[in-house]
């Protein structure tokens, strides 16, 4: 086994129950800032349960008909994908607020963008797109090469939508906001892929069950290396945790998989680890936070994302330009980074 395979193995962790029946074909897994646990769909039950860091599981949400499959979690509400439908659930009470009715077939990946979200219908092998403020949904996207789109992801960096495929040498596609058309931006030898993640440095992640596993492509799709492979079976609609730096793979064999990437990880130049004073300063912050001019380039770029991943602010910093107003951020955690051509750096800032 290669170092990186020993790598793998040795931080995939697998989320075993005292009662191992508890999860029951679970399919997409989603994170909820609020209390660090996780919202598992498990098909089997037609319900939603809450996973600790621990393997704990308690239930959430039952009697989600049809699924449920495809989770995104949108301030406080839960959004599931349940037949042709979406139900929308309390995230603290577990309570079905609403389900709406979409005219699909089989919603299966979901994702958004500010205020929409964004659903693959998987039998009808179209992209919905819903209004989370009006509720008013419509086909974004029909024409989409004759494939049928599984998982789906809103790319940040790139400012795009993309989707992994089912079928023999599943391809990826991105889909332009502006216009609706569709892209092949990469291809692969896997077969039915079924999930997509990416990380905070714009490596992609597709979970295949042909063969069983999750394969690590670069941002451009291209030097595919194999990522997790042991204990994975049928794998699902996976979830990258970046704030944690973390893999999530839900299992057909009714398990969840943990992997560390760490391609993200606090990086401090040499020249950072003798002194007293941080990079990014005041933390906690006002509104206002300041960078070393030490650590930037005319080139570097700052990335502010929530914990759920979206981005809130980006914009480039240079050696004259240090400070980021960010007084239009609300009080908590974020996960600030910085990324240049020779260096990705990323901290924690709590905003008061």
């Amino acid at each position: 086994m290669t170092k990186l395979g020993l790598f793998i193995a040795a931080l995939a962790l697998s989320f075993t129950m005292a009662k191992a029946q508890t999860l029951n074909g679970p399919e997409s897994i989603e994170f909820d800032p609020n209390d660090g646990k996780y919202f598992v769909g498990n098909t089997g039950t037609g319900a939603i349960l809450k996973l600790s860091a621990n393997g704990t599981l308690q239930n959430f949400a039952t009697g989600v008909a049809s699924g449920p499959y495809g989770l995104e979690l949108v301030g406080d509400t839960l959004y599931a994908c349940s037949g042709g439908n979406i139900k929308m659930i309390n995230r603290v009470t577990g309570v079905t607020i609403a389900t709406v009715t979409m005219g699909g077939t089989f919603m299966n990946g979901i994702t958004h963008k500010g205020n929409n979200l964004y659903v693959t219908d998987f039998s009808a092998k179209k992209i919905h797109r819903f209004n989370l403020t009006t509720r008013q949904h419509n086909i974004f996207c029909s024409t989409i090469n004759s494939k049928t789109p599984n998982g789906i992801i809103y790319d940040d960096i790139n400012d795009r939508l993309v989707y992994c495929c089912w079928g023999t040498n599943a391809p990826v596609h991105a889909i332009s906001f502006s216009d609706s058309t569709v892209t092949q931006i990469g291809t692969t030898t896997l077969g039915n892929c079924d999930g997509i993640a990416m990380n905070c440095s714009g490596n992609f992640y597709i979970a295949s069950w042909s063969p069983n596993r999750v394969t690590k492509f670069s941002p451009t799709f291209t030097t595919p290396t194999t990522f997790m492979s042991t204990g994975i079976s049928s794998p699902a609609d996976i979830y990258y945790n970046r704030a944690q730096d973390s893999l999530y793979v839900p299992n057909g064999n009714n398990t969840v998989k943990k992997a560390g990437d760490l391609s993200c990880t606090v990086s401090l130049s040499e020249n950072f680890k003798d002194r007293s004073y941080p990079v990014l300063f005041p933390n906690p912050a006002g509104n206002t936070i300041n960078f070393l001019k030490e650590e930037l380039t005319e080139t570097t770029e700052c990335v502010i994302c929530d914990l759920q991943g979206k981005v809130m602010k980006k914009l480039i910093l240079s050696v004259t330009n240090t400070s980021i107003d960010i007084s239009d951020l609300k009080s908590g955690m974020y996960i600030v980074m910085l990324r240049s051509a020779n260096k990705n750096i990323i901290y924690k800032l709590i905003k008061e």
